[in-house]
């Protein structure tokens, strides 16, 4: 979403399954609330978990609005393994 000045402000989750939205669901996390990425939950996940807040170090929301002013390319690759049911992703 774009904030009144124009430039990000929230990046929303929504699912369609069956011709029905859902709405990502709120954090459960105490101390980050909300359901959404807004610079206040990104600022409140880094203090909970006491994580190196890197994203603010690169330009955080700033950054990201920037880049995403400039042309891009979204690349997908949706498969499915019957082999191993894409374990790989659970790191098994």
């Amino acid at each position: 979403h774009k904030g009144s000045n124009g430039r990000l402000s929230e990046i929303t989750r929504l699912y369609v399954q069956n011709g029905k939205v859902i709405a990502n669901s709120e954090s459960k996390i105490a101390g980050v609330p909300g359901s959404s990425l807004t610079p206040e939950f990104c600022t409140a996940q880094k203090k909970v978990f006491g994580d190196t807040d890197d994203f603010a170090k690169k330009g955080a929301w700033s950054g990201m609005s920037d880049a995403l002013e400039a042309p891009m390319v979204l690349v997908m690759s949706l498969w499915h393994d019957h082999h191993s049911n894409m374990l790989w992703l659970d790191s098994t």
